[in-house]
Formats: structure tokens, sequence, C-alpha cells
């Protein structure tokens, strides 16, 4: 990192950097309005780490270096995950969020053209961490039963649903089809022989039906 004293104006300690947080116009303005909560923990990331960001980028671009060394500024926001968690996504809170993220980066995005023109690259990687947001829910053994979901059940009548069938379907199919053609294909070979059968021949089927003419 080619600004190493950017570090030096931001206090290792949360609770200082809170403090600094809450006395920003534009997040007092959220407390105020009841948007964001400072004394819970997800809320009190959210606008550290906010107030933080914009902090750097203030003075990133009063320090802007006109060298030709690469310089890489590295900010994560995982303040918005806490909120998501409580609130839901779409609640007020984290779409107020997220549309404060949105000016964050567009902020950005004018200092680095106004310092660097064509000469800066902001990257904005997104993470969609489901699982932390899993909650177990418990029910109380004291609770009222839940209604039976029968509205639902008369409603898949009118859907058009393919009716269900069992997974040995396809091997049943197959023996059967399999039998019923190598039994017809029996049967035509019989007939065929039956009919183009020689009477001369010395056949145990010509000689029975010979005696019975004999006797008659």
């Amino acid at each position: 990192m080619a600004y190493p004293e950017l570090l030096l104006l931001v206090s290792p300690e949360v609770d200082s950097r809170l403090k600094d947080a809450v006395k920003d116009s534009d997040l007092v303005k959220l407390l105020r309005d009841g948007t964001f909560n400072a004394s819970l923990p997800g809320d009190g990331l959210f606008l550290v780490e906010l107030h933080t960001a914009r902090l750097v980028i203030d003075q990133l671009a009063k320090k802007a270096s006109k060298g030709s060394a690469p310089s890489v500024v590295w900010l994560r926001l995982s303040g918005l995950r806490h909120i998501v968690d409580r609130y839901t996504d779409e609640s007020y809170q984290a779409s107020h969020a997220l549309r404060l993220i949105r000016e964050l980066v567009e902020r950005t995005k004018k200092m680095l053209k106004e310092n660097y023109g064509q000469k800066a690259l902001l990257l904005v990687i997104t993470q969609n961490d489901k699982s932390s947001g899993l909650v177990r829910r418990s029910r109380s053994l004291l609770a009222e039963p839940e209604p039976a979901k029968e509205p639902l059940m008369a409603a898949e009548d009118t859907w058009n649903l393919a009716y269900p069938w069992n997974e040995d379907f396809h091997v049943a199919f197959v023996i059967i089809a399999f039998l019923v053609i190598l039994m017809a294909l029996s049967i035509f070979g019989i007939s065929v022989g039956l009919w183009f059968m020689d009477p001369g021949r010395d056949s145990i089927i010509y000689r029975m039906t010979s005696q019975r003419m004999k006797k008659d």
C-alpha cells in the first residue's frame, strides 16, 4: 500500500471510530429518523465502516499520488450483511444501506476520475453469503397447532399437474414390451410355418390327420 499515512487517520479502536461516525452530519440524520440504531452491533458496524471508507476516500483525494508506482487501496464493507440479516432483504434499512454504498462507489469513481484520469481502476466485489443468514427456528410445545393447508391443496387441482408415477415404471414397461414382442414374433413364426407346411412330408401332424381320415 502506497499510502501508509492513511492508516494513521483511522483509530484502531471500534468504539472510537463509532463516536466519530455518529458525529457525521449525514449519518446523524439516519440515527435521528430511526433508520439505524448505533447501539445494535450490526448497525454500528455498518456506520463505522461507511464513515471509515468516506474518510479514507477524502484523504486519498487530498494526497493523490502523482508518481508512476502503482497504489492499491482495499476497503471491505461487511456491515451490509448484518443489516440484511437483522432487517431482511426487502426492508427499508437494507435498501437504504445499499443506496449508501452505491453513493460511496459513485463518489469514489468521481474522485478517481478527477485525480487519476484514465490511470485508475475501481473494482467492486460482492459476496452473497447465504449460509450466514440461516437461522434455526424453534417452536414451543405449548403453541397452538398450525391450521391445515387445505386451500393450498385444493388450488393444486387447478394447476394441470402430471400424474405421479413410479420410478420402476420404465423397467416394467420394457419387460412387458419385450415379452409381448417375443410372443408376437413366436406366433407369427408358427403361423408362417403351418401355412407353408408340405402335406407330403412325414410329419407328425400329417400322420395324425391322415390316420383320422382313414378311420372316418
